[in-house]
């Protein structure tokens, strides 16, 4: 009778692989061939198992006949019963040397080995167990470049699992990891990702099968976990200008936008102190807690989750003023009066000069000053006189390196400190004289 339609009574259970499959033997059947030559024994499963892909079996060939005493001679193949149910069988494959088989069942199966003549022994029937799922998963990011999974097993003894992993959203798993066998739970790290990123992981249960490839659980469910942030890049490209005399205006290149640890905010520090951190990845910024007439030196950097980037270029910005001031002289002798408050190497534009038209000379002084013309000496100093000086000491002073200016003309503030000297006027009557001036940086 055809495997593929009788039924049987009754069946002995022996475990045959410790993935707690279980191998289910059925009573034996009348042999299909004759008493005088008894077919041979079933074949021996050596392990069977699946996932939602398939079943894998693996056999070995009998070495008694199935009068369990003399040895197999005659063995000319086998036959491989399979169905949605445990019997009848509606599908039958015979293999001829084959000792292992990939194949689809949602039901039972059956293995019997034939002899040359078609006398066909009595069968193993096996009960399939899926490979079991690990269960419990769980990630933790130790680094910005890993993150180590966790799990239990679901049966005992696993040979191993393997740990896939994809970024989070993409169809492409990999193999991150691949461990060997542990009881109870384990965890494999996964190395080499990258830092501020979001991964997506599962596990597979594997055991080692002999004659063929490892047979693979299906995937447990999917976790989600982010590597550790990375320091953001640093920004590029500082500028700065003054758009007040009260207000400084930077800006600059957020080298980090569009990378996984891209900023979340900006700290920006003048004169090596910080004294603002921006709320979100903007690229520029307006410091009004400037004085006019002073110099600020800026630089930034990037923030992401509080870890600093290195510092942009540094930036000084100038800010401009007004000074305005009164300088006296008396006559044919000499009268020095400093201003201060000017930016240092700052550019100074002379916007007004006036006052008595007799004077015969108004002169500014970088150099150290002093109370006669003898300050005026050095080419690199730059004195300064009103326009109507036409009196021969100032052509003196002229040959000793003096520079005659007048409204609109310009001279470089040096230390922030100018020194302005009068020498005299051109009437002998006149005791004194005035002169203003204002100075725009």
């Amino acid at each position: 009778m055809s495997l593929s339609s009788h039924r049987h009574t009754g069946y002995g259970r022996a475990r045959i692989w410790r993935r707690s499959v279980l191998l289910t033997c059925l009573v034996a059947i009348p042999s299909l061939g004759s008493a005088a030559d008894p077919p041979p024994g079933p074949p021996a499963a050596k392990w069977i198992g699946k996932n939602s892909a398939a079943v894998l079996l693996g056999w070995s060939a009998p070495s008694v006949n199935e009068d369990g005493t003399s040895p197999v001679a005659d063995l000319a193949g086998y036959r491989l019963y399979y169905g949605a149910a445990s019997r009848p069988y509606p599908t039958v494959e015979n293999m001829l040397t084959e000792t292992t088989r990939i194949f689809t069942s949602s039901g039972g199966v059956a293995l019997t080995a034939y002899d040359s003549s078609g006398n066909e022994s009595d069968y193993t029937a096996l009960t399939v167990a899926p490979e079991a799922v690990p269960t419990g998963l769980q990630a933790n990011a130790d680094s910005s470049s890993q993150i180590t999974v966790s799990f239990t097993e679901a049966n005992a003894g696993e040979d191993g699992f393997i740990v896939e992993y994809q970024i989070s959203g993409d169809t492409v798993w990999a193999t991150g990891v691949q461990t060997g066998a542990f009881s109870g739970s384990g965890a494999g790290a996964v190395t080499g990702l990258a830092g501020c990123t979001t991964y997506a992981f599962r596990v597979r249960a594997f055991a080692n099968l002999t004659g063929a490839d490892p047979l693979v659980s299906d995937p447990s469910d999917a976790v989600t976990k982010a590597t550790a942030g990375t320091s953001p890049s640093a920004p590029a490209n500082l500028s700065g200008s003054a758009p007040t005399s009260s207000s400084v205006s930077l800006s600059w290149t957020d080298t980090s936008a569009g990378t996984p640890c891209a900023a979340d905010s900006f700290e920006i520090e003048r004169n090596g102190t910080t004294i603002h951190t921006t709320t979100g990845p903007t690229t520029n910024y307006s410091d009004t807690s400037v004085s006019s007439g002073n110099s600020y030196t800026y630089r930034v950097r990037a923030l992401r989750s509080g870890l600093p980037s290195n510092y942009s270029n540094s930036v000084t910005v100038k800010l401009g003023g007004t000074i305005s001031d009164t300088i006296s002289g008396k006559t044919h002798s000499g009268s020095m009066k400093s201003i201060s408050g000017m930016a240092p190497n700052t550019t100074v534009q002379v916007t007004s000069l006036g006052g008595s038209v007799c004077l015969s000379g108004t002169f500014v002084c970088n150099g150290p000053g002093g109370a006669d013309t003898s300050e005026c000496n050095a080419l690199t100093d730059e004195c300064i006189c009103p326009a109507n000086c036409a009196n021969a000491s100032f052509g003196a002073l002229m040959r000793e390196g003096c520079v005659q200016v007048s409204n609109g003309s310009t001279f470089n503030s040096g230390s922030g400190t100018v020194n302005f000297f009068v020498n005299g006027d051109c009437n002998p009557d006149n005791n004194s004289g005035q002169f203003t001036i204002t100075l725009t940086y």
